[in-house]
């Protein structure tokens, strides 16, 4: 059943092959334990469904299972189309600092709360209303936070995460910085 999950990867990276993309990145998901949507859907009063930093346990889990499914998925597609580079993102462990020691990233604010909500305790989140319609609000300074919503991250961290993504350190396989720089640097000249 739940391999039926990554047939829809497949199909779209096989799609981009036949229209002869030579590179394609595929993303894995974030630690969804650690995003407040989801901490206040899926609240417990059980304290060993948390780890220390707050994040839940299971849904941590789970997401590493899918992240494991999609890298031998990966490596399968790999294998039938050896023309095509096929990059997995590893969003999971370039996010997963941010939850551990939020502060040593800039984030003050902490990691757990959503910068955008209703004010609710104690993730800022209520699950029957999205950001942006009443009465959600921002706080100031979304920059001091991990979480914008409880589904997203805020801008800064999706920052860092790209630029992790781009030096290399959380891609498989790692991405040549040296073709990286020259594509950033082509396109700070057109500005």
């Amino acid at each position: 059943m739940y391999l039926l999950l990554l047939i829809p990867y497949q199909s779209a990276i096989n799609e981009l092959i036949e229209l002869e993309v030579g590179t394609i990145m595929v993303q894995g998901n974030l630690p969804l334990g650690c995003l407040s949507y989801y901490l206040t859907y899926f609240r417990s009063s059980d304290t060993e469904e948390y780890d220390s930093w707050g994040c839940l346990i299971w849904l941590n889990k789970f997401v590493e299972y899918h992240n494991e499914l999609l890298q031998i998925k990966l490596n399968h597609i790999r294998e039938l189309h050896p023309h095509a580079t096929i990059i997995y993102g590893d969003l999971y462990n370039a996010a997963l600092p941010f939850f551990l020691s939020p502060r040593k990233f800039g984030f003050t604010k902490g990691a757990l709360i959503a910068c955008c909500g209703t004010g609710g305790l104690p993730y800022n989140i209520n699950t029957s209303v999205m950001c942006a319609y009443p009465p959600t609000f921002a706080f100031d300074h979304p920059f001091l936070y991990v979480n914008w919503d409880g589904y997203h991250l805020t801008e800064a961290a999706y920052r860092l995460i790209t630029k992790g993504l781009m030096e290399g350190r959380y891609t498989i396989p790692p991405i040549n910085t040296s073709c990286v720089s020259t594509v950033v640097s082509a396109e700070h000249s057109k500005l």
